[in-house]
């Protein structure tokens, strides 16, 4: 008893001196700023911090945007905390789905954040602050349409321009721009544009969206049926055995495009059928076009399609009140 007593002693005494050798080499990393960025000689950093400097806005392309040393164990190996952007969490979401390549080329990569800083950071409202941009190669993205009979389940991954989590704006095809003509690149800007202001106007513009929205649901409104509500034109599937809603083009419900995300038959969608866009699809494609066309090369495009004008018009009203 004697000699147990004594080595839990000895045990006690071991692990408050090795406490206060931890609590006194511990670095903490809860304050620290991950997203400031420092001048570099490196032209490409050098170029990301005048970006930074002159517009708060940090730019990585590396998943690992820092590093720190929290403690030491036992054996006085450090104990590291690797700071790692997460492409998958939103505040109510996390689907672990979306996946990126990194860009390991560095003459890209310039071009890109030069591409930023003059077509993207300058057109950015006054309230819209990405929490940082973090630039890839690739930029797969996942999502869900409303109509689980038809697509209930996780389809192959969008290879998506610009995509928005919590942590980070994901902006992708690094290094597959340098060919392609400059109306590719004014979509680029859009894309990257609306991945942010979208979300910005989902999360303090409800109220105003329902009358983009409803230009759409009112393009037609199926008779109520005895004991069911009206059915939404978003996420419907448009085909000629659609009961609720003539088969018509997208274009005639208000619609830029179909939905991307699943659409068998999308080869002939016109002929065939489509998938109506989700509302924040819908959304976002606008939001688009809204940065990726003047506003006289939008109306010409779409001068025959009086819903799709009367939309823009609302897009246009809200964004500039940002």
């Amino acid at each position: 008893m004697k000699r147990f007593l004594y080595m839990s002693f000895v045990c006690l005494i071991l692990m408050a001196c090795n406490k206060d050798e931890n609590e006194e080499g511990k670095v903490s990393y809860a304050d620290v700023d991950w997203y400031a960025i420092e001048d570099s000689d490196d032209p490409l950093d050098h170029l990301i911090y005048t970006c930074y400097d002159e517009y708060g806005v940090a730019i990585f392309y590396e998943d690992t945007i820092g590093r720190v040393q929290t403690g030491t164990s036992f054996d006085g190996t450090p104990r590291m905390h690797y700071e790692v952007l997460d492409v998958n969490y939103m505040i109510t979401t996390k689907n672990d789905q979306n996946s990126y390549t990194e860009s390991r080329d560095r003459e890209a990569l310039m071009k890109t954040v030069e591409f930023l800083k003059t077509d993207v950071l300058p057109r950015l409202p006054g309230s819209v602050q990405p929490r940082c941009y973090f630039l890839t190669d690739s930029c797969i993205t996942y999502r869900k349409t409303y109509i689980t009979r038809v697509a209930g389940k996780i389809i192959e991954g969008c290879d998506d321009f610009a995509w928005r989590a919590l942590a980070t704006t994901m902006i992708g095809r690094v290094g597959r721009m340098e060919n392609e003509l400059p109306s590719v690149w004014a979509k680029y800007a859009g894309e990257i544009l609306a991945a942010d202001v979208t979300l910005k106007l989902v999360n303090h513009y409800a109220f105003e969206l329902q009358e983009f929205y409803d230009l759409s649901e009112n393009v037609h409104v199926p008779e109520v049926l005895s004991g069911s509500s009206k059915k939404t034109i978003y996420g419907q599937r448009m085909n000629r055995s659609n009961r609720d809603y003539p088969f018509q083009h997208w274009n005639l419900y208000g619609f830029l495009n179909f939905s991307e995300v699943y659409n068998p038959d999308n080869q002939d969608a016109d002929r065939k059928g489509y998938t109506a866009p989700l509302q924040t699809d819908d959304l976002r494609t606008f939001v688009t076009a809204y940065y990726q066309y003047t506003e006289e090369e939008f109306k010409a495009l779409y001068t025959d399609y009086e819903v799709i004008l009367a939309k823009y018009d609302v897009i246009k009203k809200l964004v500039e009140k940002l």
